[in-house]
Formats: structure tokens, sequence, C-alpha cells
């Protein structure tokens, strides 16, 4: 295999997320983003990667997304998510990993702190509100 010119490897600090994370409850390190954000991501048109902190008590609300898969490790916490159309009930703890396939339409809420590691794919602004 060969080396190709101009192939760069990118860097995020860790004093750099420290640094997004006293503004904002997510950052994305990879995406094809829209909205600035403080965190320099790499740009990319075929995944989303990033971190969500959410407080104790933090819901968001009902949506799903039109073609985006999102995978998510648990890094710290204890998190709930509703499929709004089933009515199941999925508990995630550290540690757990899980998967929401599109169009799938559920509903999060921390139950404590919690910080999730996502992965979205593909890396399209889809998220329709329900």
């Amino acid at each position: 295999m060969e080396a190709k010119a101009g192939i760069m490897i990118h860097t995020i600090s860790s004093q750099e997320v420290k640094d997004a994370f006293r503004e904002s409850r997510r950052q994305y390190f990879v995406g094809n983003l829209k909205k600035a954000q403080k965190l320099n991501h790499v740009s990319h048109k075929q995944v989303e990667i990033g971190l969500t902190r959410m407080s104790a008590g933090q819901k968001e609300r009902p949506h799903y997304h039109k073609l985006q898969w999102e995978f998510v490790y648990m890094l710290k916490g204890v998190f709930l998510c509703v499929d709004e159309c089933t009515g199941q009930q999925y508990r995630f703890e550290e540690g757990d990993f899980f998967a929401i396939e599109s169009r799938t339409c559920y509903t999060q809420e921390a139950l404590t702190d919690c910080l999730l590691y996502f992965v979205k794919c593909p890396a399209v602004d889809d998220k329709i509100q329900v």
C-alpha cells in the first residue's frame, strides 16, 4: 500500500473539549455541520461523532431522523430512552451501548447526570420534531 500525499491527522486536545463544554452540552468532533460550535471539528460528509452532556432530569422532545441511524455509548450516568410508537422503555447505564434506527420516534431523559458518546450516519440534519 502506498501513502497518499496531503493526507492529514486531525487532532482535538482534551483542553479544547473541556473549554467547549463550558458553554455547550453537545459538541461534534466530526460532521457536516451547518451550525457554528465552539469546538473546531473535522469536516466529514458521511458521519457525525460527538459527545452529549445531559443534566439529571433533562429531557428531549419526541423526534425521529428520516435517514440517520444513531449509535450511542454511555460514558457516564443513567439514561432513559422511550420508543414513542411502542411505548417500550429502555434504561441505559454507564458502559451500555444502543443503536436507534432511522424513522424511530423516541424521547430521551437523563435520570442522573449523563455523558454520551454518539456516532450518527449519514451526516445529514434530518431531525423531525413531533
